[in-house]
């Protein structure tokens, strides 16, 4: 899934030059993105509403590496035809990937050009993220956490300007990092992370708590209510889906079975080859065996008598004769079937070997990812050590600072 920023602007003209600009892919929906400037004014100069918002805007973000800028652009026409529902608004879908993620610009015009209503933003916000998340979902991609800003009380906000403790950003980063970790994924491993952070999370109802012992060695208990959006309980499950989703898609990616089930399936029908092969060869053994016989023969090598002992019940060299002759298109058929029978095995073989090796590629990135995951692990926690250790010490140097200047 992708997150959806929302916005509006006054000037319809500046938000397209913006995205058109940039744009390395780009579509529309009842309207041509590149004269979306002049084909939107049309519209909302007919129905004579010029003024106020022009436009509303719509950033559609992807995980990076997760679609290519026209399978994005695609989706963000799908969006727009789901925005825009029974309804006839212009809207101008502008791809870029000029950071490290493929984004969406997309301009809806104001003014639906049927009926002359304006659409209503305000209103709509929460739905057209479930509408992009539900399009994204469809098409089996990751949810991208969207983070809310923190509300901090004013007597905090001053209190950090006057340079003062503030214990709750302390609090705030560990739950961070926490939430941030790729093993919580779901309640039990949060609390288990958590427990790693020196963190104490409660659960009562639809609440959340945290305890902590600060840098300065005093204990410290918050709800998430009272430390912003970002860490109450609906936040938490959010944060936790995300995690869960790329969870799986690396299970997904690194699953080897799939590709076990190949092999031991192409091992098998190798071995019904081989069979087949091994069955057809008596048949051409003996054929060939009459063919050596009648040329033996023919160059008087041997008399008849002493080759009649040796030919399976043949009494003369005519009867040999016809004997091969008559079975001559049987035996190139055997040997047409061997043929193909063996290039049918030695290709399956082929793909077993690059299956094998496709499989030893995986399980090495499985190996690196797990590793990263665990260095990441590790420096989140070495960091986090770090900073306690200097806030430590901050409130004794503030101390020495206020007694020299004296």
């Amino acid at each position: 899934m992708a997150t959806v920023k929302v916005s509006s602007s006054k000037t319809c003209a500046n938000a397209i030059n913006y995205a058109k600009n940039k744009a390395v892919v780009m579509n529309g929906l009842n309207v041509d993105p590149k004269y979306a400037i002049g084909q939107m004014e049309r519209v909302r100069s007919v129905f004579d509403k010029t003024d106020g918002v022009q436009a509303h805007l719509f950033i559609q973000s992807f995980a990076p590496g997760e679609v290519t800028p026209q399978q994005a652009n695609d989706l963000g026409v799908e969006l727009a035809k789901a925005i825009s529902e029974d309804k006839s608004y212009q809207v101008a879908v502008y791809t870029h990937n000029d950071t490290n993620h493929i984004h969406n610009h997309l301009v809806l015009n104001s003014v639906d050009f049927e009926t002359g209503l304006k659409y209503q933003q305000s209103f709509d916000v929460k739905r057209v993220r479930e509408l992009s998340d539900q399009i994204c979902e469809k098409h089996d991609l990751s949810v991208i956490y969207y983070e809310q800003p923190d509300r901090k009380p004013i007597s905090e906000i001053k209190a950090k300007e006057k340079g003062h403790f503030i214990w709750k950003d302390e609090l705030r980063e560990r739950i961070t990092l926490v939430l941030n970790d790729p093993h919580s994924v779901d309640l039990e491993s949060l609390k288990l992370r958590a427990n790693d952070y020196d963190l104490d999370i409660r659960f009562r109802g639809k609440g959340v708590s945290y305890a902590f012992v600060d840098s300065n060695g005093k204990k410290r208990i918050s709800r998430g209510a009272k430390l912003g959006d970002n860490y109450n309980l609906d936040e938490i499950h959010s944060s936790l889906k995300y995690n869960k989703t790329l969870a799986d898609k690396a299970l997904k990616e690194f699953d080897l079975e799939p590709i076990n089930q190949e092999i031991k399936a192409k091992e098998k029908q190798v071995s019904t080859l081989k069979k087949k092969i091994e069955e057809l060869q008596p048949s051409i053994k003996l054929y060939r065996k009459w063919e050596n016989h009648l040329y033996t023969l023919s160059q008087k090598r041997f008399k008849f008598i002493q080759f009649k002992e040796k030919a399976q019940n043949i009494s003369d060299i005519e009867e040999l004769t016809n004997k091969v002759n008559k079975n001559k298109p049987v035996y190139d058929n055997l040997i047409k079937e061997s043929r193909n029978l063996t290039f049918e095995k030695d290709k399956l073989m082929t793909d077993i070997s690059h299956l094998r090796g496709k499989r030893l590629s995986i399980q090495e990135r499985a190996r690196l990812k797990n590793q990263q995951l665990e260095e990441g692990y590790s420096m989140n926690r070495v960091k986090q050590l770090d900073k306690e250790i200097r806030s430590s010490h901050q409130p004794q140097t503030k101390q020495r600072s206020r007694g020299m200047s004296r």
